[in-house]
């Protein structure tokens, strides 16, 4: 019992002169994972907004292209002939009122 209790005395010794080095380790493994846990966290934020952005340049390029086409219906010849006939009772002038204007 004698040569046990030297041995756990000597071990004991041997630990706590390792403690620091170790402790040390310990706290840096330690500060490391917690900055992997942050970084990932903000990787995952920054993926998110990327995504919720792409999703709203969709939207936004959906209705440029229905705004594109609605500007076209608007402005189409036949519409503003019929406008023009319909809600202003405009028509077309005949022949011998027509003048034709030349460059010279």
């Amino acid at each position: 019992m004698m040569l046990w209790g030297r041995i756990n005395e000597s071990h004991s010794v041997a630990l706590a002169r390792a403690g620091w080095p170790l402790a040390v380790v310990f706290l840096a493994v330690l500060a490391s994972s917690l900055a992997v846990v942050q970084v990932t966290h903000h990787a995952r934020q920054l993926f998110s907004l990327s995504e919720q952005l792409e999703q709203q340049t969709r939207t936004l390029e959906e209705d440029w292209e229905r705004l594109l086409l609605e500007r076209g219906t608007w402005a189409s010849q036949e519409r503003i002939e019929r406008v023009a006939r319909q809600q202003l009772q405009m028509k077309t002038p005949p022949p011998d009122q027509i003048q034709v204007i030349g460059n010279g």
